[in-house]
C-alpha cells in the first residue's frame, strides 16, 4: 500500500468513526449544558475541524516495540508499518526543524484531516504544519485561530496517541471557546480562560471533569468507540488529573454556575476572586513537585 493511501485510509476510518457518532455527541453535550444552549453547541460541534499527524515520540516508541508483533497492543496499527518506515528511510524522523525544511517535514508528519480546507488553503497550511510540529506535540490540541471576525476551531490529535476521553476534553474546549468583548478589545475566551489571563489550570481541570461527565453520557446512550488504536496510554498521562481534587468541592458546590460561565460569556457567573484562590491553590500544588 502506497504512503497517500495509508494516510487516507485513516483518515477516512477516523473521519466516518466521528460522522456516524455525531448525532450522539451532540445530544451528549446538550443534556449536560442544558437545551437551552443547543443552537450554540451544534454550532460549534459543526465548526471544527480535526488534523490527524505522528509526532516523534510516537514513532520511536513504535519503532522500539513493534518488533513484539504478537502483542495485541499493537494489532491495529499494523498497517502503518510502511509510513513509519518511510518517515525513517527519508530522514523526517527526529530531525530539527528549520525555515527549509519546515513544510517538507509537516506535510509528511501531517496525516489528514476532516476538513480539506485544512490542508488545501496556503495560510490554513501553514497554521496545520506548524500546529502538528509544536514543540509540545504529543498530546492533543485544541487551537483557535481568528480569520475575519470568526473563529475556526481546529483539533490536531497525534495518531496512536490519543483516545476517546481526549476527543471529548477537546471537543469540549473548542465547544466552549467564543469571541468576546474585553476592555474594549476582542479576544477569544476559552472556558473560564480569557486570552493572557492566568486561569488556565483551573480551566483545565474544570475542562478534565466536565469532558469526563459529558463522555460518560456518551458511553450511556452507545457503546460505540472513535478510537481503538491508543498504544500510548501508558506513557503519556494527563498531568491535570492530579489536581482535580483541590478543585472537586468548588466544582459540585457551583456546577451550575459554572457550566453557564464555560459555555457562555453572557451568563458568566464566577467571581474573579474565585478563580485566583483556585488558580493560587494549584500553582501551590504544583510548584511543591
Amino acid at each position: 500500500m502506497e504512503i497517500n493511501d495509508i494516510k487516507k485510509e485513516y483518515t477516512k476510518k477516523i473521519n466516518g468513526r466521528f460522522k456516524k457518532n455525531k448525532n450522539i455527541i451532540l445530544d451528549s453535550f446538550i443534556e449536560f449544558y442544558g437545551e437551552e444552549y443547543r443552537s450554540i453547541i451544534t454550532d460549534r460541534l459543526n465548526d471544527i475541524s480535526f488534523l490527524y499527524y505522528i509526532n516523534d515520540f510516537t514513532i520511536f516508541y513504535l519503532v522500539d516495540n513493534l518488533k513484539n508483533e504478537n502483542n495485541d497492543k499493537f494489532k491495529n496499527i499494523f498497517f502503518s508499518i510502511p509510513y513509519i518506515v518511510y518517515l525513517i528511510k527519508n530522514g523526517l524522523y527526529k530531525k530539527d526543524i528549520t525555515q527549509n525544511n519546515f513544510y517538507e517535514l509537516g506535510i509528511n508528519k501531517i496525516v489528514g484531516s476532516s476538513d480539506d480546507e485544512l490542508l488545501n488553503d496556503k495560510e490554513l497550511l501553514k497554521y496545520s504544519i506548524a500546529i502538528a510540529l509544536r514543540e509540545d506535540n504529543e498530546s492533543p490540541y485544541e487551537v483557535n485561530i481568528p480569520i475575519d471576525g470568526d473563529i475556526k476551531r481546529i483539533i490536531a490529535l497525534p495518531i496512536f496517541s490519543v483516545d476517546d476521553e481526549d476527543l471529548f476534553h477537546e471537543i469540549n474546549h473548542a465547544i466552549c471557546s467564543e469571541f468576546v468583548m474585553k476592555n474594549g478589545e476582542s479576544i477569544i475566551k476559552c472556558g473560564l480562560n480569557y486570552s493572557n489571563d492566568e486561569k488556565k489550570y483551573v480551566t483545565e481541570i474544570i475542562n478534565d471533569i466536565t469532558s469526563l461527565e459529558i463522555y460518560n453520557i456518551f458511553k450511556s446512550k452507545c457503546s460505540n468507540v472513535i478510537y481503538d488504536d491508543n498504544i500510548m496510554s501508558d506513557v503519556f498521562t494527563d498531568p491535570y488529573k492530579n489536581y482535580q481534587n483541590l478543585i472537586k468541592e468548588f466544582y459540585e458546590l457551583n456546577k451550575d454556575r459554572i457550566k453557564a460561565s464555560i459555555i457562555d460569556d453572557s451568563a458568566f457567573q464566577i467571581k474573579k476572586d474565585e478563580l485566583k484562590t483556585l488558580s493560587k491553590l494549584i500553582q501551590y500544588q504544583i510548584n511543591k513537585i
